[in-house]
């Protein structure tokens, strides 16, 4: 399913979520769009002694850089498995050639202890697919167990999220919103008392005339022409991944954000990633700025992506990096780049 975003372009495939068990290793994707090799981002957790997946990756990166591009691939598996959505062919391939687009996701089940390597073409509109077993080093896996592991595969990559950020901002007339923007009044206290509690933040909703207003010291304002954009981004957000009870028993399988947004209070912006966190196995954000360096954050989560690789900070530099470094003023210091 496609929703059309004013500010976000988010891409829901599959409205009913589902808990899935298996979780993302590693992604490698060959002549997409700016990416005419093959570029990989590794999940997989370093530190514990067996295969297992990071929960978080933030990926920081210049404009330009490719972290929509890598947004956009890391979800082209949903085509495969959801036919009511169709794969754009337009500015497809790399340079817009006739190449063919190699993608390889390899997923690990942790209850089985499996890892599982699904890789396709796609040229000219048509797919080539493989399944791979590597955890028994079968190639490719044996009938008996293809349409079980494809039925997983299906189940994670329609359970994917994928929020993108356009290049429109506000203020927006209110005859542009759509209907999805519009939410039900459960939502939007669900909203006021996740402000309260995520960022500190108190806000009256109400709608009008199916525009959406606040109140504002006694004042009631449209919300997309007056509120702070920040605060329109965060409404954004959490409207495209939900909130409230809603998420107790269920979750996405990976959630994907582009640009992610931040708030002046600096103490009160982790509270963005633990929201994300706790809607999805696994969550990738790729803020264009730097204070999402700036916090207490493992090094192993933390990711640059640049002249079309993507790595973890470690590799980037061959300073010894421990908890506790400066990461963004090393990062704006250059001490990453190469």
């Amino acid at each position: 399913m496609l929703f059309k975003r004013i500010s976000y372009l988010c891409i829901r495939i599959n409205s009913q979520i589902t808990y899935n068990m298996l979780e993302l290793l590693k992604f490698s994707v060959k002549g997409f769009k700016g990416f005419k090799d093959e570029i990989t981002l590794d999940m997989t957790d370093k530190r514990e002694q067996t295969t297992e997946s990071k929960g978080l990756a933030i990926i920081l990166g210049k404009e330009g850089a490719g972290r929509t591009n890598l947004g956009e691939a890391l979800f082209d598996i949903a085509y495969n498995f959801n036919k009511s959505i169709i794969r754009p062919k337009s500015m497809y391939s790399y340079a817009n050639s006739s190449i063919a687009v190699e993608f390889c996701y390899e997923l690990c089940d942790s209850v089985l202890s499996a890892i599982y390597q699904y890789r396709y073409k796609v040229y000219d509109g048509e797919i080539y697919d493989v399944l791979l077993d590597e955890t028994t080093n079968k190639y490719p896996i044996s009938e008996d167990n293809r349409s079980r592991v494809l039925g997983d595969i299906s189940d994670f990559a329609q359970s994917m999220l994928f929020i993108k950020n356009c290049k429109e901002r506000f203020p927006m007339r209110a005859e542009d919103l759509k209907d999805e923007l519009l939410p039900s009044d459960e939502f939007l206290r669900d909203f006021e008392e996740f402000l309260v509690s995520c960022i500190g933040y108190e806000v009256d909703f109400v709608k009008i005339n199916s525009e959406l207003y606040f109140k504002e010291n006694g004042v009631v304002l449209p919300f997309f022409k007056c509120a702070n954009k920040r605060l329109v981004d965060l409404y954004l957000l959490v409207n495209s991944v939900g909130c409230g009870h809603f998420f107790e028993d269920e979750k996405y399988s990976l959630i994907y954000v582009d640009d992610l947004p931040f708030i002046n209070d600096l103490t009160k912006t982790p509270s963005i990633l633990t929201f994300l966190e706790n809607r999805a196995q696994q969550v990738i954000v790729a803020p264009i700025d730097t204070i999402y360096f700036k916090f207490d954050r493992p090094k192993e989560d933390l990711y640059i992506i640049a002249n079309g690789q993507v790595k973890e900070i470690q590799e980037w530099t061959d300073k010894d990096l421990q908890f506790g470094h400066n990461f963004e003023g090393l990062y704006r210091g250059g001490a990453f780049d190469e």
